[in-house]
């Protein structure tokens, strides 16, 4: 007898901050990653969706979606965009497919 289980992924951390990295300029963006975690024996296929607010979002995360095999991980790099009027908070949805729902707040690091 087996028990039939939704996919799930999960993150390394629910908050991640972006700061400067040495060796790039400003302009190419506060760079940092965030793991994801597939504990199940099934590869879980995935989507990261931007959370759009009034002030927008200045925030993105590569590999966009994609598939994370069974009993692996997959590390993603978030990106913040600087621009005058970009927010320094952000959140992105990470939607597994047949599967569960994650929030990841996004925080940028500017030091004046």
């Amino acid at each position: 007898m087996a028990k039939v289980v939704n996919l799930a992924l999960e993150l390394s951390s629910n908050v991640v901050v972006v700061k400067p990295n040495f060796g790039f300029l400003p302009e190419t963006g506060f760079r940092t990653t965030v793991k994801l975690y597939n504990r199940k024996n099934s590869p879980a296929e995935f989507t990261w969706v931007p959370v759009i607010t009034e002030k927008g979002i200045a925030f993105s995360i590569r590999p966009a979606k994609g598939t994370v095999d069974a009993f692996m991980d997959l590390e993603c790099e978030v990106v913040w965009h600087p621009s005058f009027f970009s927010p320094i908070e952000g959140e992105l949805d990470l939607f597994v497919h047949e599967g569960n729902k994650i929030r990841l707040k996004c925080i940028a690091k500017v030091q004046c």
